[in-house]
């Protein structure tokens, strides 16, 4: 495994700087590649650091932020050796980073929600009278269960109903929730001496820019039927809850439920609009405008030979592919 390490080491700056600065991970390192980066094999790392998922005490938003560098870290690290010597599989690389995502998200949830129960009390859903959790959907690559270890993620967030916390220091849902997202974010993307977990996007949101960081499913429902646009359809096809959870007796496959029967609706048709097909080769060609334009101020860049973004490239694969499921799934939704 030396010789894996030794030929990593060409590949990866990032490796490089990282064992020249801590040359103690070596011997870790040269460990870990040794056997597959699994769900279990994460989870137990997590625990090593101190990390937890469960209904125990959250830890606070310091060691949140230094815990889930620290596994990223030791994950990326571990992943680069095994995928340059060709000895991790696809599937190994994207559910690993994919779970590392879904960790990393549900740990800041957690340290976040216990920060601003303690100041502002708890949320209670108006028809259970049980805690209120967030719906935190995942989206695109992250969605899919197909991040890679360059990407970032991107969010929507929302929750159930409107109405004001129980605390001393009483606000309203829509702030509560505004402030869990806002100071969720940073967490996971700002960089530090350990450096960043993943970049965050929550531009998908309803409005994109400017609107509210967080949305009630009321308000969701009333922009996806008045607003929603056919992108948007394509942009939810992807779309999955990411199992937060705070409080030990809150029941949010309610508020899942209700979601799945927005989303569902909007994105398939029982009838096949033909406009969305329209609106979809248009959205592509926009994505491939943009590409030319931004290769056109790279001397010597060729824009066929991009293999994302040129013709046949993975973005026209996407594309394809989920054509074919808004206009098949709508005879089965």
């Amino acid at each position: 495994m030396n010789e894996s390490l030794t030929n990593s080491l060409l590949w990866s700056h990032f490796l490089k700087r990282r064992l020249d600065s801590r040359p103690e991970l070596r011997e870790q390192l040269l460990e870990d590649i040794q056997t597959p980066v699994t769900p279990d094999q994460i989870m137990n790392w997590l625990t090593e650091l101190g990390g937890s998922l469960n209904n125990t005490p959250a830890v606070d938003v310091a060691t949140c932020r230094s815990i889930i560098r620290k596994l990223r870290n030791r994950i990326f690290q571990t992943l680069i050796v095994r995928d340059i010597n060709q000895i991790a599989s696809l599937e190994e690389v994207v559910t690993a980073m994919s779970l590392m995502a879904d960790i990393a998200i549900q740990m800041a949830y957690r340290s976040v929600m216990q920060d601003l129960t303690n100041a502002h009390g708890v949320p209670i859903d108006p028809l259970s009278n049980l805690p209120m959790e967030m719906i935190v959907l995942g989206m695109g690559k992250l969605g899919g269960q197909e991040l890679n270890v360059s990407s970032d993620i991107d969010l929507i967030m929302l929750y159930g109903a409107e109405g004001e916390t129980t605390g001393r220091r009483p606000i309203s849902y829509h702030e509560f929730y505004g402030k869990l997202t806002q100071r969720m974010m940073p967490i996971i993307s700002d960089p530090d001496a350990d450096g960043f977990v993943f970049r965050t996007d929550l531009r998908l949101r309803p409005d994109g820019d400017g609107s509210p960081l967080a949305w009630s499913l009321d308000a969701l429902e009333s922009y996806l039927i008045t607003q929603g646009r056919e992108w948007e359809r394509y942009a939810w096809l992807k779309a999955r809850v990411i199992p937060v959870k705070f409080f030990s007796d809150s029941d949010p496959e309610k508020d899942i439920h209700s979601l799945e029967s927005l989303r569902r609706p909007f994105v398939y048709r029982k009838y096949f609009d033909f406009d969305a097909l329209a609106s979809l080769r248009k959205l592509r060609e926009q994505i491939r405008q943009e590409w030319v334009k931004k290769a056109a101020n790279r001397s010597g860049t060729d824009t066929s030979q991009n293999i994302k973004l040129g013709e046949g490239g993975i973005r026209e694969i996407e594309f394809i592919v989920q054509v074919i499921q808004l206009i098949r799934g709508g005879l089965y939704a």
